[in-house]
C-alpha cells in the first residue's frame, strides 16, 4: 500500500493505491478435479479531511475493494465461465469531534457492488 498526505490550509488530502493478488483453488479427491482462479487488482483510495477547529473535522473517503469467489463457489463459477472477482467501491461521508473530554463520530456509508456473488 502506498499513500501520500497533502496538507493545504485546513485541508488534508490523502491519495492511496493498494495492489492485491488473490489465488484460490479447490481440490476434489473423490471426483479427481482441481479448479483454480487468480485475480490482480489496483485499488485506489482518496481521503479528504477538513479541519473546522482543532477538535472538529469533516471527512469524505472513497476506496476500492475486491474479493474472489468463495471456496464453495469456485467449482460452479469456473464451470459456468463466469469467474470475475467481486468488486466494490465504498463511499463515506461524516464528521468527527474530539476535545479530550468528549469524543463523537457520525458517518454515512454507501457500498456499490459489481459482480456480487451470493
Amino acid at each position: 500500500y502506498l499513500d501520500d498526505e497533502i496538507d493545504i490550509g485546513n485541508w488534508s488530502i490523502t491519495l492511496g493505491m493498494r495492489f492485491e493478488h488473490i489465488e484460490s483453488y479447490q481440490n476434489n479427491a473423490i471426483k479427481g478435479t482441481h479448479k483454480e482462479v487468480s485475480y490482480n487488482a489496483p485499488l485506489p483510495a482518496l481521503n479528504v479531511l477538513y479541519h473546522l477547529t482543532d477538535s472538529w473535522n469533516l471527512y469524505a473517503n472513497t476506496e476500492g475493494s475486491f474479493g474472489t469467489v468463495q471456496y464453495s463457489q469456485i467449482g460452479k463459477a469456473v464451470q459456468s465461465g463466469n469467474v470475475e472477482p467481486e468488486k466494490a467501491r465504498t463511499w463515506e461521508l461524516g464528521t468527527r469531534y474530539d476535545d479530550g473530554a468528549l469524543t463523537a463520530e457520525m458517518g454515512l456509508f454507501l457500498i456499490n457492488f459489481n459482480n456480487q456473488y451470493h
